[in-house]
């Protein structure tokens, strides 16, 4: 569990006890607190989010695109959650004469037995139906909806704040990324020194999908951040990958991160 977990989790302990005065109320916010930056994904696997105020940036182009407060997940999503979510919706017993949707092959050469490795060589159509398990039917409008994060949402929250085309600056470096084949290959998530809205690996380890078309190919999506295997322009914070929403091949082996709410 990580520090800031810890340190929710002991204060909401002793505001439950009533200690030193604390409320109960105060607890409630607490808690309240607790499950926006940290909401269940599936059966009481959490997700780190990071909020992203909302603000500008200046694109590739000169364009400034606004983009407006969102929660974003720390870290690119993990074999271990991955393998959760899949198994859990595999296990759900199929009606006579029905037939679903199934989930594709995933790359294992370089997870071993770490499960916080980021999943990848996943497909859009996977992660799209990994979001309709995981949101499940929807009882209320109350219960916010995970997603992908659009081209700029994701572009705004990897430069944060920065107009440089690394986060670190105008170049980058093993500190900060996996890139170029080094490290042997992928990394656990979080290992190496996140930006400045607290997130990790946006440049390097896995492409990253987002739910933005692609505008030169009605068919494919666009893909950001680079890759373990990718010089390191081609994870600068401006650089775009697409890719048909089946594809899960070598050349790009994609993961993702995901976004909380509308």
């Amino acid at each position: 569990m990580k520090q800031v977990n810890i340190i929710l989790t002991i204060v909401l302990s002793l505001c439950l006890l009533n200690l030193n005065g604390c409320s109960r109320q105060v607890a409630e916010s607490f808690v309240a607190i607790y499950d926006v930056i940290n909401p269940e994904l599936w059966n009481g696997i959490r997700v780190e989010m990071a909020i992203i105020p909302s603000g500008t940036y200046t694109d590739v182009a000169g364009n400034t695109v606004s983009v407006n407060e969102f929660l974003l997940s720390k870290y690119e999503i993990t074999i271990e959650e991955w393998i959760l979510v899949r198994d859990s919706y595999n296990s759900v017993p199929i009606p006579d004469g029905f037939c679903r949707p199934s989930f594709g092959p995933i790359t294992f050469d370089t997870h071993g037995d770490d499960p916080n490795m980021p999943v990848y060589g996943v497909t859009w159509e996977d992660v799209d139906l990994f979001l309709d398990f995981v949101n499940g039917p929807r009882e209320s409008d109350e219960k916010p909806l995970f997603r992908l994060p659009t081209e700029e949402e994701w572009e705004y929250a990897c430069r944060a704040g920065t107009q440089t085309p690394f986060y670190c600056g105008t170049d980058l470096t093993d500190r900060f990324a996996v890139f170029d084949r080094r490290d042997e290959g992928v990394n656990p998530v979080g290992s190496k020194i996140p930006n400045d809205f607290g997130l990790y690996d946006m440049h390097g380890n896995v492409l990253e999908w987002t739910s933005s078309p692609s505008i030169t190919y009605s068919d494919e999506y666009i893909l950001r951040g680079g890759s373990f295997s990718n010089r390191a322009r081609e994870c600068s914070s401006f650089y775009r990958n697409e890719a048909p929403p089946y594809d899960h091949s070598d050349y790009i082996d994609p993961g993702f991160r995901l976004v909380l709410g509308e």
